[in-house]
C-alpha cells in the first residue's frame, strides 16, 4: 500500500467528524435547556402554591367575616338607627380580604371598600399585572344577609371576598424571589461551564499528544495533573507514547544495521570485482595486445582475420572494465570515507559539469577535511546525485548551488548530537505538480530515516527549488587530503 492510499481512508473516517456535534455544545445546551425548565418548574410551584395559599386565606377571613356580620345583625336590627350600619361598615374596612355592601329601602348603597380606600391611598404600593392576576384568582365567594329593621324597612348586607391586596402580597415576594431563582441558575450554569471547560481543557491536552504522536512526535507526554478520572487516559497515552518511542528506536536501530550490512556487503562486491576481475581483464588486454605485436613481428602481411580477432578481445575486454568501473561507482564509489566528503562532492560535482556542458555549480563545503562515515558519506554522496540530476533532468536548471555544514549546535534533534546539514539548490522549473515517488527518492527516504536524520524533498521556495537533508555526524573523523587514496 502507498502513503497516498493509506491517508485517503483517514479521510474518508474524519469526514464525517466534521459534520458532528461538538460535545461541548451539547453540555451546554443541555445544561442551559435544563436551568430553564427548572426555573418554569420553580416559577409554576410558587404559582400554583400562592394560589392555593391565596384561597385558603381569603376563604378564612370570608368566614370570619360572615361570623362577625351574623353576630351584628341582631343589635343593629333593633337598633335601627344609621349610626350602627356606619359602624358596621367601618369594622368590615378593617377586615381583609372581604367587601361588605350594606343597602337600605330607599337610601344609597354604603361599601368597606370606600373607607377602606381613603384610609389605604398614602400606603398603596402598587397592583400586580393582569396575568399574575389571572394566574392567582379565584372564583370569588359571595354572601347575601337580609336586615328587617324595627321600623319596618329593610335592607341587606352583601358579603363578597376581595383577593386583591393578598395577591399583590404574593407578587412582591414573587417579584424578589424569582430574580434570585434565575440568579442561583446562572450561578449554577457558570460554575457547570467552569467545570466543563477544566474537563475539556484536560480533553484537549490528550488530543494534542495524540496529535504530536500521529505527526511523529513521540516525545509528547500528557500532563498527570489535575482529576483522578483522568490519569488512566493519560497514563494509557503515555505509555503509548513510550512503547512506540521505543519500537522507533529499535526500526531505526535494525534499519541502522541493515544500512551497515549493505554498505558492507557492497563494499565487499566492490572489492571483489575490483581485486578479483580487475586483474584478469588488464591480462585479457595484455595477452591480446602481446598476440597482436607477435603477430605483426612474425607474419605482417598474413592472418588478417586473426588480427581483428584480437582487435576484437582486446574491445570487448576494453568495454567490460569500463562496464564494470560503472558498476563499481554505482556500488561504492572508491573515494568514500577514504577522501574528506567535500572533495566526494567537488569530484561528482565535476563529473556533472563535464557530462553535462552549460551548468554552473557553486559549492560552499564547511565541513573541512572530515569524512562521516562510510553510510553517512554515502548518503550525502547518494543525495546529492539524485537531487542534482532531477534538477537537470525534470527541472532544466542551469545554475545549481550545494552546501554542506556541519553544525556543531543541534536543532530539534532529540539525542542532542550535531547534525550535518546538506542542501541542494537550483533555479530550475521545480518538480511537477504531482511528482511520481521514484525509487531514487524513496532510497533517500530510506537512508536519511535509518540514520536518524530528516529529508525535505524537493519543494520550489523563493523563486528556486530547495531539497535538503540532515543526519547526525557524531563520528566524524578527519582525513589528510595528502595521503593517498585507495584506486
Amino acid at each position: 500500500m502507498t502513503a497516498d492510499a493509506a491517508i485517503r481512508p483517514i479521510a474518508r473516517e474524519e469526514a464525517p467528524s466534521r459534520n458532528a456535534v461538538r460535545l461541548k455544545r451539547r453540555i451546554v445546551t443541555g445544561l442551559l435547556c435544563l436551568s430553564v425548565l427548572v426555573w418554569f418548574t420553580v416559577a409554576i410551584g410558587m404559582v400554583v402554591n400562592a394560589r392555593i395559599a391565596t384561597k385558603q386565606e381569603v376563604d378564612a377571613s370570608f368566614q370570619i367575616a360572615a361570623r362577625f356580620i351574623a353576630s351584628r345583625i341582631p343589635p343593629i336590627e333593633a337598633a335601627a338607627a344609621p349610626a350602627a350600619l356606619n359602624e358596621l361598615i367601618e369594622e368590615l374596612a378593617d377586615m381583609r380580604h372581604v367587601a361588605a355592601t350594606i343597602t337600605e329601602d330607599g337610601s344609597a348603597q354604603r361599601s368597606s371598600l370606600d373607607a377602606r380606600g381613603s384610609r389605604d391611598a398614602e400606603e398603596e404600593e402598587g397592583t400586580a399585572p393582569s396575568w399574575f392576576v389571572w394566574l392567582i384568582r379565584d372564583e370569588p365567594r359571595v354572601d347575601t344577609f337580609e336586615l328587617d329593621f324595627a321600623d319596618r324597612h329593610h335592607g341587606s348586607i352583601r358579603l363578597a371576598s376581595d383577593d386583591t391586596d393578598e395577591i399583590l402580597e404574593v407578587w412582591l415576594d414573587f417579584r424578589f424571589i424569582l430574580p434570585l431563582t434565575i440568579g442561583y441558575a446562572g450561578l449554577i450554569l457558570l460554575m457547570s461551564l467552569f467545570s466543563i471547560d477544566l474537563i475539556f481543557a484536560r480533553l484537549r491536552q490528550v488530543t494534542q499528544a495524540l496529535d504530536s504522536l500521529r505527526e511523529g512526535n513521540l516525545s509528547a507526554r500528557v500532563p498527570v495533573t489535575g482529576y483522578a478520572e483522568f490519569r488512566p487516559l493519560a497514563d494509557g497515552v503515555n505509555e503509548l507514547a513510550s512503547h512506540l518511542l521505543a519500537k522507533q528506536r529499535e526500526n531505526h536501530q535494525l534499519a541502522l544495521r541493515l544500512l551497515v550490512a549493505q554498505e558492507d556487503e557492497r563494499r565487499r562486491l566492490a572489492n571483489d570485482l575490483h581485486d578479483e576481475m580487475g586483474p584478469h581483464l588488464f591480462g585479457i588486454r595484455a595477452t591480446a595486445g602481446s598476440l597482436k605485436r607477435l603477430l605483426l613481428s612474425t607474419a605482417p602481411q598474413q592472418g588478417e582475420g586473426l588480427k581483428e580477432a584480437i582487435a576484437s578481445i582486446d574491445e570487448q575486454a576494453r568495454t567490460i572494465q569500463e562496464i564494470a568501473r560503472r558498476v563499481l561507482s554505482d556500488l561504492r564509489p572508491m573515494s568514500i570515507a577514504n577522501v574528506p566528503l567535500r572533495d566526494t562532492v567537488g569530484e561528482l560535482a565535476a563529473e556533472f559539469e563535464r557530462i553535462s556542458p552549460g551548468i554552473v555549480f557553486e559549492i560552499d563545503c564547511r565541513t573541512e577535511n572530515f569524512s562521516f562515515g562510510d553510510v553517512v558519506d554515502l548518503t550525502v554522496y547518494r543525495f546529492v546525485q539524485e537531487s542534482v540530476l532531477n534538477a537537470i533532468r525534470h527541472g532544466q536548471a542551469r545554475r545549481i548551488a550545494l552546501s554542506l555544514a556541519s553544525d556543531d549546535v543541534p536543532h530539534g534533534d532529540p539525542a542532542g548530537l550535531p547534525m550535518l546539514v546538506v542542501e541542494v539548490v537550483d533555479d530550475g522549473a521545480g518538480p511537477p505538480p504531482k511528482p511520481a515517488k521514484g525509487l531514487g527518492l524513496l532510497g533517500i527516504a530510506e537512508r536519511v530515516e535509518a540514520l536518524g536524520g530528516t529529508w525535505s524533498p524537493p519543494a520550489r521556495s523563493a523563486g528556486g527549488t530547495r531539497t535538503s537533508m540532515r543526519v547526525p555526524c557524531a563520528s566524524a573523523r578527519r582525513i589528510d587530503p595528502d595521503r593517498p587514496a585507495r584506486s
